[in-house]
This record gives C-alpha cells, sequence and structure tokens, in this order.
C-alpha cells in the first residue's frame, strides 16, 4: 500500500466559464493497493514484496491482480501468465525456460529481469505493450540463448534490451 497527501488545490476542477472550485486547504489521502507474488511454477503465493522470502502461505487464486511477480524454479511453463493485465513487472532470477504464450497480453507488463534465460518461447512476451526493458544473459554467463517466433511482437514501447552475443532468434 502507497499513501500519497495532496496539497491544497492539486485536484482543482474548472468549469463552465472557467470558474475553478478552490479555497480548500484540506488534503485527501490516496491509498493505491500493490499486489506482490512469489510463483513456484504451479501455485502463486501472497508476498508482501516480490522476493522469494516474503512469501507467505496464502495462496492467490486470481492471478489477474498480480501486480509484480518473483518466480522461483527453472521453468515457466505455457501459459502462466497469459493475460495478467496488472502485471507490471517480473524477476525471474533463475528461470531457464519461459514457455509460449507466457505472459501473452500482460498489457501493463514494463519490465522482465531473467539473467539465466536460456531459452524463450513462441510469443511468450507477445502483444506486452508497456513492456520496455528486458534483461537476459550477459554473454559471459550463459552462451546460447534462443528466442522464439513473435516472442516480443508487439512490444511496440520496447526500447531496452540487454542479451548475449551469441542469441538464436
Amino acid at each position: 500500500t502507497k499513501d500519497w497527501t495532496l496539497g491544497a488545490h492539486a485536484l482543482t476542477a474548472e468549469f463552465a466559464g472557467n470558474h475553478e472550485l478552490s479555497g480548500t486547504t484540506a488534503t485527501m489521502t490516496v491509498t493505491v493497493n500493490e499486489s506482490y507474488a512469489v510463483y513456484d511454477g504451479s501455485k502463486f503465493y501472497r508476498a508482501t514484496q516480490a522476493a522469494p522470502t516474503t512469501a507467505t502461505t496464502e495462496e492467490i487464486t486470481d492471478k489477474k491482480t498480480i501486480n509484480h511477480l518473483y518466480v522461483t524454479g527453472e521453468n515457466v511453463p505455457a501459459p502462466s501468465m497469459q493475460r495478467c493485465t496488472a502485471l507490471t513487472s517480473v524477476a525471474m532470477p533463475d528461470v531457464k525456460i519461459i514457455g509460449a504464450n507466457a505472459f501473452l497480453l500482460c498489457t501493463a507488463l514494463n519490465s522482465v529481469e531473467m539473467p539465466d534465460a536460456t531459452d524463450i518461447g513462441n510469443s511468450a512476451f507477445w502483444g506486452c505493450a508497456a513492456l520496455t526493458t528486458v534483461t537476459m544473459p550477459s554473454a559471459t554467463s550463459i552462451i546460447a540463448t534462443t528466442i522464439g517466433n513473435s516472442a516480443f511482437s508487439g512490444c511496440t514501447a520496447l526500447t531496452n534490451v540487454k542479451m548475449p552475443k551469441a542469441t538464436t532468434i
């Protein structure tokens, strides 16, 4: 949960005739709930932040409410996170294989870290229009990485991709 305090006139409204609704000095607190989860390859568990040590035993049944995801294990099966439109960030430090369509149409997803990935399936991130940053293995840590057909198709905001020199696309 994040709390913001807005000062006087922060939400000033204008009406027809250019009259302002103003004069108040009260503040207002807006609360936005962030949802963190840890995924073990088969189930999603609520967490206090996107890290495995913060996972609880509470299982998340509606994965479409998750904002930040930390994936444990070495495989993200297809189509595990498909159409999770609230998802904004994913950390997959040990994942080697990302299945086809795994994150298809996660339209709010903007950053992905997958430093050990060796195989990214077809359409794995297809339609992730908000995705701007993808971090993949460095050329010194992993020799070969395969990126499937249309893996990043429709990622129209993608501006920063770090990947090894030895990559099969």
